[in-house]
């Protein structure tokens, strides 16, 4: 063990085989369920559906401008955080994903939808399994903990 390391990222580089994370199927099959179950469900407040919700914020994207995320898959938090407090990027704009290794060398996949829908499912996992959230599995909440947000 001839390096040190500056920070937990190693221990996560050293667990990240380990985590069990669902597939792409399986994680588009939950999003489908939530849809449909909320989708019978209207919500009393405002009657929106939640693919009413999800139709309307599609709708915002520009599709002719993108905010680009270079993503190192060890390291899905620190990347995705880079980005989004990069002065280029916009929320409205469409999101093109490049994974990289540890040394910044691109995988090589062109970004036509999988790479975005991978980084989102790896990114959502992520938070799930953070501090920002807490409680049972099937019934977690917002963290009041203010240190939650500064250690993701």
């Amino acid at each position: 063990m001839g390096h040190s390391c500056p920070s937990e990222r190693c221990y996560t580089e050293l667990l990240i085989d380990n985590v069990q994370i669902p597939d792409e199927e399986e994680f588009d099959d939950s999003i489908t369920n939530i849809a449909e179950r909320n989708e019978v469900h209207e919500s009393e407040s405002n009657d929106i559906t939640l693919k009413d919700l999800l139709s309307n914020l599609a709708l915002q994207i520009d599709s002719e401008k993108t905010s680009k995320f270079n993503i190192n898959r060890r390291n899905i938090w620190d990347g995705a955080h880079r980005a989004f407090l990069r002065k280029t990027y916009k929320a409205t704009n469409r999101i093109s994903v490049m994974f990289t290794d540890p040394s910044g060398n691109s995988e090589g996949a062109v970004d036509f939808g999988g790479p975005t829908r991978e980084f989102l499912r790896l990114l959502m996992h992520y938070l799930q399994h953070s501090k920002l959230f807490e409680g049972p599995e099937n019934r977690k909440t917002l963290s009041c903990d203010a240190q939650g947000t500064s250690n993701l």
